[in-house]
């Protein structure tokens, strides 16, 4: 039967003087995902968040390709979704086939790639494209791949078209705040760790960890960018700008369009130990410096001393454990670091609580 058909469509291109090609344009299941490709609950999407529209377009005939010009691909994004306004729709990941124009002239908009290049057999590219809610309610987005040979001399007949539609039923809610899951802080030396939780963070921009000496007006200590983890955690010393016998912790959540949102207050002493007799210089520490002296102003270094450095925001970069005798100063190699802020935790196996050193360099 194949061989007839085959037959009889080379005999019709004869007869027109249009070339034929078999082929398969299809379509998988389009689906709605964050920036991490992370897929989404369509059915609770927060208005005004921006999401990802992915469709996965193919050429399921592994011989022949889609001629340019015999096929156009739609989207309609049904009544409540629009295209982000600084998305580029030249700039898609297929526009060396296809170029995609946009149109809402009938109440929805109307997304068409048209196929400029010829498709290579066996194609497989999913095309993604920033949207977001902009009405509350229900709809779906439908996709449609068609052969419509209106602009070559080439005439497609696809093998299968049954494959060349997908569709997603979807609904768009009022905005949805972050989660806060939990949020606590404890001083560590002269220094304070706060770890809390997240859920749902669909349009986070980061989170902002803020301390306050009368509980009103706070101060920002540092941020974290908002990367769907599930736990967080920030330290930061103790500068002298907010010491206080009593600290007032909390989290801000900053979205993509700026509204903001806190987690509880939490206490936490604000007092710090000094570091004693053990001093860091120079600090800051100059660009072209390779290391930095750690001294003690009295007695003696001697025995084991376990260095740990930091991040500002406490994430360890490396630790070693170092033997002294009975030296007053030492250096510590600083040539690989960036420029920043740092902290260098020192335990002397002779002592219980460890030294924290903060330093900055240039």
């Amino acid at each position: 039967m194949k061989k007839i058909l085959l037959l009889s469509l080379l005999a019709l291109s004869a007869a027109t003087g249009f070339s034929q090609v078999i082929a398969d344009p299809a379509l998988n299941q389009i689906a709605i995902t964050d920036n991490a490709t992370v897929n989404l609950n369509e059915l609770q999407l927060p208005q005004s968040s921006i999401v990802f529209l992915r469709v996965p377009i193919l050429n399921l005939n592994n011989v022949n390709g889609l001629p340019a010009g015999t096929c156009k691909v739609k989207i309609g994004l049904g009544s409540k979704l629009a295209l982000d306004p600084t998305f580029d729709l030249a700039a898609t990941n297929t526009s060396a086939y296809f170029t995609w124009t946009a149109d809402n002239s009938d109440g929805q908009v109307q997304l068409t790639g048209d196929l400029i290049a010829d498709l290579p057999a066996g194609y497989n590219v999913t095309v993604f494209f920033r949207v977001a809610g902009t009405i509350l309610g229900n709809s779906t987005i439908t996709t449609n791949f068609l052969v419509t040979n209106h602009n070559s001399p080439v005439n497609l007949s696809d093998e299968n078209p049954a494959n060349n539609t997908s569709f997603l039923p979807y609904t768009v809610i009022a905005p949805i705040p972050v989660n806060f899951t939990g949020i606590a802080a404890r001083k560590e030396d002269c220094s304070i760790r706060v770890n809390f939780g997240a859920e749902g963070e669909i349009n986070v921009a980061r989170y902002e960890i803020e301390a306050s000496r009368d509980g009103i007006q706070y101060t920002k200590m540092g941020q974290l960018p908002a990367n769907r983890s599930i736990n967080y955690q920030y330290l930061f010393p103790i500068t002298d700008a907010i010491k206080a016998p009593l600290l007032y912790i909390r989290v801000k959540s900053v979205d993509l369009d700026g509204r903001t949102q806190y987690t509880e207050v939490r206490t936490v002493r604000g007092s710090c130990e000094e570091n004693g007799n053990i001093i860091l210089f120079p600090n800051p520490l100059p660009q072209e410096k390779q290391e930095v002296t750690i001294k003690t102003t009295k007695g003696l270094f001697n025995g084991r001393i376990v260095l740990t450095l930091l991040d500002i925001a406490g994430r360890v970069i490396r630790s070693q454990t170092i033997t002294l005798a009975n030296v007053q100063q030492f250096g510590y190699p600083t040539g690989h670091l960036a420029a920043g802020q740092y902290l260098l935790k020192l335990q002397e196996q002779t002592t219980e609580t460890p030294v924290v050193l903060r330093f900055q360099k240039n």
